[in-house]
């Protein structure tokens, strides 16, 4: 939705169909492959599109220091806290949200101007409350826009 192509347009550009069982041991639907967040930047980019991606809670971390140090977007117009940007990105903008659930899978939502697309066929507003209710943690973002020369 984000390219603004067909699922099976999504399919021919990336090679696959995601659906490969490749975990045999695992309960359908986690035994099969899947997309990989890279491969659908991957397949923006041949489209001539950007893919920019944006943390909720970014963190710094040194090498030999304990904990992280955890960033805050600096003050501007949009908001003065990480969760107001996040939101105000999704309201602007259109992309992929990549979530993860209770029980630690992957999953990934699309998203446009403050609307959420989830591919089990959920469409709702965008707030954190909406995404946890769903069983759907956010933690990053994808901005898809259009290149420009």
């Amino acid at each position: 939705m984000a390219l603004g192509i067909t699922n099976d347009e999504f399919f021919e550009h990336a090679g696959h169909d995601g659906g490969e069982i490749i975990f045999p041991e695992v309960d359908d639907p986690f035994c099969r492959r899947g997309f990989h967040i890279s491969e659908a930047v991957v397949v923006a980019i041949k489209l001539g599109f950007t893919a920019t991606p944006v943390e909720l809670n970014p963190c710094i971390v040194a090498n030999g220091a304990e904990g992280a140090y955890p960033v805050v977007y600096g003050r501007s117009k949009l908001s003065q806290t990480n969760d107001a940007v996040f939101k105000a990105i999704i309201d602007q903008s259109k992309g992929v949200i990549e979530c993860t659930t209770r029980l630690r899978n992957w999953h990934a939502v699309a998203f446009s101007k403050g609307v959420i697309f989830d591919p089990d066929g959920r469409v709702f507003e965008y707030t954190p409350a909406a995404c946890e209710v769903r069983n759907l943690f956010t933690f990053r973002l994808w901005s898809i826009q259009k290149a420009t020369a």
